[in-house]
């Protein structure tokens, strides 16, 4: 009787190391796939907000909502909320062009670009955010994002669209403009 539990434990444990094995493949094959896709998706991005800027189109995120955020923040924080705007992964010359575009002030920076890059390979580092090599070049992206600086940048977008809301609805009110 021992002998034969002994077997059918060995059997049992055969099977169980058989498949993980065949998991750990096909969990590689997919982390694969990911990575793969995850630079499709980036460089599709990239080529969206080319495609979008040329054609007059806003960001999907508002400029206003993200310069009301990073207004008085430092350099990290500010990082941080690019990162979150864009959910994406991000290169540095991306989110130092984001900062300068919504007038973020840099102060005394003599390269922002190689503190925006230590920054983001320190959030990297410090388990924060991840990376990925897309055509040879790193891009970042928060891993989870502080709740509370998404609410305010979700809170931020809000205002800016009622903002526009109460324009267009104003300008609608005054009725077409007599030649």
């Amino acid at each position: 009787m021992v002998l034969t539990m002994q077997k059918l434990y060995r059997e049992t444990l055969f099977a169980a190391r058989l498949e993980r094995q065949e998991l750990t493949q096909k969990l590689a094959k997919l982390d694969e796939e990911r990575t793969e896709l995850n630079q499709r998706v980036q460089r599709l991005t990239d080529t969206i907000e080319g495609l979008a800027a040329l054609a007059g189109e806003s960001p999907i995120t508002p400029r206003p909502a993200i310069a009301k955020l990073v207004e008085g923040v430092g350099l990290a924080d500010a990082c941080r909320i690019i990162l979150i705007a864009r959910n994406r992964f991000s290169r540095p010359v991306i989110v130092r062009d984001m900062l300068e575009r919504v007038g973020y002030d840099f102060g005394e920076q003599a390269n922002p670009l190689a503190s925006i890059h230590s920054i983001l390979k320190r959030f990297e580092e410090s388990g924060e955010a991840e990376s990925l090599d897309v055509d040879g070049k790193v891009g970042y992206r928060l891993k989870k994002p502080d709740p509370a600086l998404v609410a305010k940048l979700n809170d931020a977008v809000a205002e800016v669209a009622a903002a526009e809301n109460e324009e267009q609805t104003a300008s609608k009110a005054k009725g077409p403009v007599k030649k």
